[in-house]
């Protein structure tokens, strides 16, 4: 089930030398949602942390399904990676979603990480 990768495309709005704002696309053939979303994000000393945002809750049932949940907000994405020492242009790193809280049964909660990965971007 799922996606080896998902492809997606950033657009910088607003960029005041540290803190930056902007557009992320997702591609919707390699599992990406299709509403675009929004990119709120810092860079400090060649680290950069962003956090993705997108508007409409969607569950990857199989590789060829995916449900729209309209009325849940979808969960944040938590990005953090650094520069390539080699090419200035690309950067790697972690994302995750922050754990969850769900209950067994009904009432008997527990927390759980929804999925984490590893990403790689280019500047173009």
């Amino acid at each position: 089930m799922g996606y080896a990768q998902t492809y997606f495309t950033i657009k910088i709005e607003k960029f005041d030398g540290v803190n930056f704002e902007g557009i992320v696309e997702d591609d919707v053939d390699s599992g990406g949602m299709k509403d675009a979303g929004k990119i709120i994000g810092r860079i400090i000393k060649g680290r950069i942390v962003f956090e993705k945002h997108i508007p409409k809750k969607r569950l990857l049932v199989s590789a060829i399904e995916i449900r729209t949940i309209p009325e849940e907000k979808h969960p944040v994405l938590y990005y953090s990676g650094n520069w390539n020492t080699s090419d200035k242009n690309q950067i790697s790193g972690q994302w995750k979603f922050k754990k969850q809280l769900a209950f067994f049964y009904g009432f008997l909660p527990y927390f759980f990480n929804p999925g984490q990965g590893t990403f790689e971007m280019k500047r173009s």
